[in-house]
């Protein structure tokens, strides 16, 4: 009897274990999945200034951010060149 009670007991215990186990990985995912950062909608630039940046970087990829900031302002365009 004593025997079968110890069996009994290693099964309980390795089912909880993996339960633990379980319940531990989809913790941490459920944290990785809310720790995503969202983007702040006021944060963005207004679309034309973001089109005339990506037009310029398709077309000139090698410029880096002061010389597009030049060009842009040679187009007409007004803002800081970390924007």
């Amino acid at each position: 009897m004593y025997l079968r009670l110890v069996k009994q007991w290693d099964t309980v215990e390795i089912a909880t274990t993996t339960l633990k186990n379980a319940m531990k990985r989809e913790e941490k995912r459920l944290y990785k999945k809310l720790a995503v950062k969202k983007p702040v909608l006021a944060n963005r630039v207004e679309p034309f200034i973001e089109k005339a940046v990506i037009d310029i970087a398709i077309s000139e990829p090698a410029w880096r951010q002061l010389r597009v900031s030049h060009a842009l302002k040679k187009q007409g365009s007004r803002f800081h060149r970390a924007a």
